[in-house]
């Protein structure tokens, strides 16, 4: 395995705190197989045809650009553009829609919708913007209106629903609602995430034990490892007097989920004394929840843009819905979109238990742009702030290492090690990290004891037996040991080439040339282009007598630009071959 760059395979990534939904396993699995989803322009499979290619042929030309870029501003104002040369065009009518309601341009997709809704009332996408824009402005009965032939297909048999029964809700019509989320729930697929709707609308709606029933069927049925959920049914049992039950099930939460910093602002309330409030108290509120649930279930690439949408919708509907905002920049993070990624961070309200968790982002994504200036600084005063938190040292720490300056890193990593007490499982990737970063600041020894204490809280964690047993083996150190401890890596993450390369390696640094060469060729199939994995090939080719191979393969090598002290070893081998000396390969057949 090379030793690859730390933004790539080290747990350099944004604050570790995972934005989970309520949506759990079945509902989830029922989701995320839906067939028939509407595709990126805007085509749906009952009856809606693609976009035509009409003129400005440029302007439609650019807007699918655009979007497959997921710059969704751009790609709205291009459909808009096309659209204006054909203004009857419903399918256009559709693509800008989709567009704009993307990009969080949600008036401009009303308007649109209302166009699409007219000449096709089955369009989903068109009635539930409609029905979101009335919920908004608390019109239940036109948002009813809006959903009455909405076609329920997919995974809109879920969606139209369940905005359907928040929409009855507020309209007065309780009862309707309720009876609505019952035939969602007798659809097995959905059940669970039903059952959650049901107690939040009982609970909304003021009726406790209705609300209680549901809340433990919820918990029963899909597990009790949403923190949505938990704070939703801890809310309910503080407003009904059950104060211990609502510290126990925050406690039991924490214990076994980590840290999350709604359940911990929750768990310090009923520490304090302070009353609860309800998580959903309008309609708005509860069609929220439905679309940040449905976006965070839909993860797939191919689903991202219909994602993007539905979370754009949870954000509108429910503006105080941190988590919705956080998943939302997550996702523009994903497509690049690091500028609107800011955007999204910087709303988030200071009050807002995930405001750190936002400042932490924010701070990646200025990374990302390269102003790494302003995300240290941004680092530094959220770690100020907060003297037991370790993420934002070790975003911190991340962002330095990403700078190569890994003794500066070091120390940051080390800052949060200090904080911990004491360090437990889920600490190994800060020892690990500062391992790293040690290692590359050739400071060994200190790196050596970090990677053998991630392994003690965490003995088969692939990653860090694969970066010490790499180690070692390079330095020709403990090479028998450091085979077993890569085989097992690989047993663990198989399909990893940098992990799959250091067994190869391992192999000929044994002096196992023929096993080395079956290693070496799984890892360059699975990384192709990385240039360490194919010299590796080339050594060892070389070795079996296959020297045509070799030469091929340190060609390629260097064509995928190697880092600069690499470079000149490779193109001694390509002129005089692999020359080693007897001391050389005593060594490479040592260790202990």
């Amino acid at each position: 395995m090379p030793l690859e760059s730390p933004l790539t395979t080290t747990n350099c990534r944004p604050p570790r705190r995972p934005l989970r939904g309520i949506v759990i396993a079945a509902a989830l699995g029922a989701l995320t197989a839906c067939q028939g989803m509407p595709g990126a322009d805007g085509s749906a499979d009952y009856d809606s045809g693609p976009l035509r290619m009409t003129s400005p042929l440029g302007s439609y030309l650019a807007g699918i650009a655009a979007r497959n870029s997921r710059d969704m501003r751009s790609a709205t104002e291009f459909f808009q553009n096309s659209l204006d040369s054909d203004p009857e065009n419903l399918s256009l009518v559709r693509g800008v829609m989709i567009a704009a309601a993307t990009a969080g341009q949600i008036e401009k997709a009303t308007e649109n919708a209302q166009r699409v809704a007219a000449g096709d009332p089955r369009d989903p996408v068109a009635g539930l913007i409609l029905a979101a824009d009335a919920l908004r402005d608390d019109r239940g009965a036109d948002a009813v209106s809006r959903l009455a032939r909405a076609s329920r297909a997919s995974v809109y048999g879920l969606l139209v629903p369940l905005s359907n029964a928040w929409a009855l809700y507020g309209a007065s019509r309780i009862d309707d609602g309720l009876k609505e989320l019952q035939v969602l729930k007798d659809s097995t697929p959905f059940a669970p995430f039903a059952s959650y709707h049901i107690a939040l609308m009982n609970d909304a709606a003021g009726r406790t034990e209705a609300a209680e029933s549901a809340y433990a069927e919820t918990l029963r049925t899909g597990g009790p490892s949403s923190p949505r959920v938990i704070e939703a049914y801890g809310s309910h049992l503080e407003r009904t007097g059950r104060i211990g039950d609502a510290e126990r099930l925050y406690r039991d939460f924490i214990e076994r989920q980590g840290d999350n910093p709604a359940i911990e602002r929750a768990l310090e309330r009923v520490l304090g004394g302070k009353p609860a409030d309800r998580l959903v108290s309008a309609s708005a509120g509860g069609a929220a929840e439905g679309f940040y649930s449905a976006a965070l279930a839909l993860g797939r690439d191919e689903e991202g843009d219909i994602a993007m949408l539905f979370n754009r919708l949870a954000v509108y509907l429910s503006p105080e819905l941190t988590i919705a905002r956080l998943l939302l920049g997550e996702r523009l993070e994903r497509s690049t979109r690091y500028e609107d990624a800011a955007e999204i961070y910087r709303t988030v309200d200071v009050s807002s238990p995930y405001a750190t968790s936002a400042k932490m982002r924010l701070a990646w994504t200025l990374h990302q742009l390269k102003r790494d200036d302003e995300a240290v600084t941004i680092l530094r005063e959220a770690a100020s702030i907060d003297h037991t938190d370790t993420d934002a040292l070790m975003t911190l720490g991340d962002i330095l290492r990403g700078r190569d300056k890994y003794a500066e890193a070091a120390a940051e990593y080390g800052l949060a090690i200090d904080r911990l007490k004491p360090a437990s499982e889920r600490h190994w990737s800060l020892f690990y990290a500062r391992g790293i970063a040690l290692e590359r600041a050739k400071q060994w020894p200190k790196a050596e004891a970090d990677f053998l204490k991630a392994l003690e809280l965490r003995p088969d964690q692939p990653l860090v037996l694969n970066y010490l047993g790499y180690s070692w083996i390079e330095q020709g150190m403990h090479l028998e040991r450091a085979r077993k401890m890569v085989e097992r890596a690989v047993a663990l993450r198989p399909n990893d080439g940098y992990i799959v390369d250091s067994l190869g390696w391992a192999l000929y640094r044994l002096g196992k040339y023929q096993e080395a060469v079956v290693h070496l060729e799984r890892a360059v199939e699975l990384k192709p282009v990385d240039p360490v994995i194919n010299d590796h090939l080339g050594d060892a080719y070389w070795q079996v007598g296959r020297r045509v191979e070799a030469r091929f393969q340190w060609e390629r090598a260097l064509s995928f630009k190697p880092e600069a002290d690499l470079v000149p070893r490779i193109r001694a081998k390509l002129e005089g071959g692999l020359v080693e000396s007897a001391a050389r390969q005593s060594e490479q057949r040592g260790g202990g």
